[in-house]
């Protein structure tokens, strides 16, 4: 299925196990907007943002259709998302991946995310 994550761990499947992301209060999400921060050795070397305001999508879709639009706009492999993310992310509002969490080899050591600052749910 096209736009969806390319690894054997779906976005999806991993939040469906650990499946504290839901909305704490019913209703559809808006806007969200993902940042995200390329690191070497502790120094930024790359931002982007991305973006999905489509009002039909879940809060997991949006946040998948961001998570890989991000990953286009850095020029990265999508990275492998594990059960720690999704508990980071829930808390902190943002997780890291580093160099391991991606199948291919890359030229940096850490991709941190965070989710757009403003309330998601109408």
């Amino acid at each position: 299925m096209e736009g969806r994550l390319p690894h054997c761990i779906r976005f999806s499947e991993a939040y469906g196990r650990c499946g504290s992301l839901s909305p704490a209060r019913p209703g559809k999400a808006t806007a969200m907007t993902l940042y995200g921060k390329l690191f070497i050795n502790g120094k930024i070397v790359r931002e982007g943002t991305s973006s999905d305001d489509d009002s039909d999508h879940s809060f997991r879709d949006k946040l998948e259709n961001c998570l890989v639009g991000l990953c286009a706009v850095l020029e990265i492999p999508v990275p492998l998302w594990l059960k720690k993310n999704t508990r980071e992310l829930a808390v902190f509002r943002k997780t890291f991946f580093s160099s391991e969490q991606f199948i291919e080899k890359v030229w940096f050591d850490k991709l941190e995310i965070m989710l757009a600052g403003g309330d998601l749910y109408n």
